[in-house]
């Protein structure tokens, strides 16, 4: 039942607090698997160069293929195999992002495939250096470990194979493929590899060299972990691309590669959170339980990310992580343009991330100079309920009121009440209480066949809900004979996020996913 008693008048007048969360995805039908609560669903996915390749290297210079690379935001460089020279490993840099890179990429002294480089120091032989990288031989067994201190000399200290641990009971091959990233987490090095009967295994390392063991197995054909290969693919898998942090506590996700190199997939694992101890954290990222795909579901790869288009397929990635979890993820891939475009060459997409379920809730936001943040508003779902939380945490501010209404569309019949002008009419939203005790925080828990008026069939769904309050500021001065706080201000606060009337009104909305999971 909904924990807010419903009303729909009492407004204070010059005091409100407005919140447009856009719950979205669209209307694609999860497959394949149990649907967890936790996901993670992009606003959009876009190609940037849908019909040609980056200006820059100059696609005629080069045929990259196993892209990777290690920086952030708009400073960042890739490394690829050029199959015009060999297989000789290039890269190149910019500080500009995608289109930053130089019209050459650089040569470096070696030729191999699967090429990973990390710019973490190492000691090799008391000499120290500032880069380590990691490669495929080929196909075989044998992989190269190398150190560098300028990126393009680099030094081969070991060829090694990759064992299998005692307690991997269930191994299908061996390793033939490159990491394509390693993460390092509680002082433990690990990356997803593919052996030579496309089953993905999870590695470690201890010092993230050239000793390395193979323990679980995270996919490829079904029965081998949670993350299979698409329907009717039997080998191929590349889990390509870095293993990126999601941002507000919400895990990390890697980019898996269609063997026919039509489609990328997005796996994520949402328990591996941020916040947990160094110990947890581990323990919750090599779990193989806790990795899905993006939408929540396990099994057969159905959903993907981005596709080819007409003019280019789509091989492998790597993703540019960023400081701000909020920013648009570069996702830098290599493709076959056609020979018309250069052939093989660099292109890249953006990938916007939903927006943080937490967001700060800020008084005073119609003028700058006075906003402030006062607390926060969240929004989850457990498949079942929806629940919207409001809560201050800065000072004497309290809720005097607060109105809520979810949509199952924007505007219309079933959206939003709004103006003709795109203005919330709060008097009309659905639900509304005063606050409970104490008056610092207030939650709302909405079965959500109330939202669709029925069960929704198995999906996600794109769910639009406004939030809004009255708040005020009290002195804190009660006495016994006048044991009322006085009321020094009265305001209007909202959670701060994306404009929800850009220009004409200080509403905000934010997107989150709402995930019906198979029965």
């Amino acid at each position: 039942m909904i924990k807010a008693v419903i009303s729909k008048g009492n407004i204070l007048v010059g005091a409100l607090l407005f919140m447009a969360l856009v719950l979205s995805l669209g209307s694609a039908e999860l497959a394949g698997g149990l649907a967890l609560a936790d996901t993670f669903v992009p606003i959009a996915v876009t190609d940037q160069t849908p019909t040609a390749p980056l200006v820059n290297p100059v696609p005629s210079s080069f045929q990259p293929r196993y892209i990777s690379g290690f920086g952030s935001g708009n400073s960042f460089t890739v490394f690829f195999e050029d199959r015009d020279a060999g297989n000789t490993i290039s890269y190149a840099s910019t500080t500009s992002g995608p289109a930053g890179f130089p019209a050459s990429a650089t040569a470096t002294n070696i030729a191999d495939t699967h090429f990973t480089v990390k710019d973490w120091p190492i000691n090799i032989g008391g000499t120290d250096y500032a880069y380590r990288a990691w490669a495929a031989v080929g196909n075989n067994i044998e992989h190269h470990f190398y150190v560098s201190n300028d990126l393009t000399n680099w030094v081969l200290i070991s060829t090694f194979t990759i064992l299998i641990a005692p307690e991997f009971t269930d191994p299908h091959g061996l390793v033939y493929y490159g990491f394509h990233d390693v993460i390092q987490l509680n002082g433990t090095y690990y990356a997803f590899a593919e052996s030579n009967q496309s089953q993905t295994m999870i590695v470690r390392s201890v010092n993230g060299d050239y000793v390395w063991e193979a323990f679980a197995s995270i996919g490829g054909l079904p029965g081998w972990g949670p993350l299979e290969l698409p329907a009717g693919v039997s080998s191929g898998w590349t889990p390509s691309g870095s293993f990126v942090d999601l941002g507000h506590d919400r895990g990390y996700g890697k980019i898996y590669v269609d063997p026919r190199d039509s489609n990328f997939f997005l796996a994520v694992n949402t328990v591996a959170m941020a916040s947990l101890s160094p110990a947890d954290l581990e323990a919750a990222f090599v779990n193989p339980a806790n990795w899905t795909w993006r939408d929540g579901t396990t099994g057969p790869a159905s959903s993907p990310i981005l596709s080819e288009t007409g003019e280019h397929d789509l091989r492998e990635c790597w993703a540019v992580s960023n400081s701000d979890p909020d920013v648009d993820w570069a996702i830098i891939y290599d493709a076959d343009f056609g020979s018309s475009d250069g052939g093989k060459a660099i292109g890249y997409a953006t990938l916007t991330p939903p927006s943080s379920p937490n967001m700060d809730l800020i008084a005073g936001g119609g003028n700058p100079n006075s906003a402030m943040d006062v607390g926060s508003v969240s929004v989850s779902d457990d498949g079942t309920d929806l629940t919207v939380t409001y809560a201050i945490d800065t000072g004497d501010w309290e809720f005097v009121e607060t109105h809520l209404h979810v949509a199952t569309s924007f505007t219309g019949k079933s959206g939003i009440p709004q103006t003709k002008k795109g203005n919330p009419k709060v008097g009309k939203f659905d639900y509304s209480d005063p606050p409970e005790a104490p008056p610092t925080s207030q939650t709302y828990t909405i079965p959500i066949v109330d939202i669709f008026g029925d069960t929704p069939a198995p999906g996600s769904y794109t769910l639009y809900i406004a939030a809004h309050a009255a708040i005020e500021y009290t002195d804190d001065m009660g006495t016994p004979e006048d044991p009322e706080d006085d009321i020094l201000y009265e305001e209007s606060a909202w959670g701060e996020d994306i404009e929800f009337n850009e220009g004409k009104s200080w509403a905000m909305y934010m997107v989150y996913t709402l995930v019906i999971p198979e029965p």
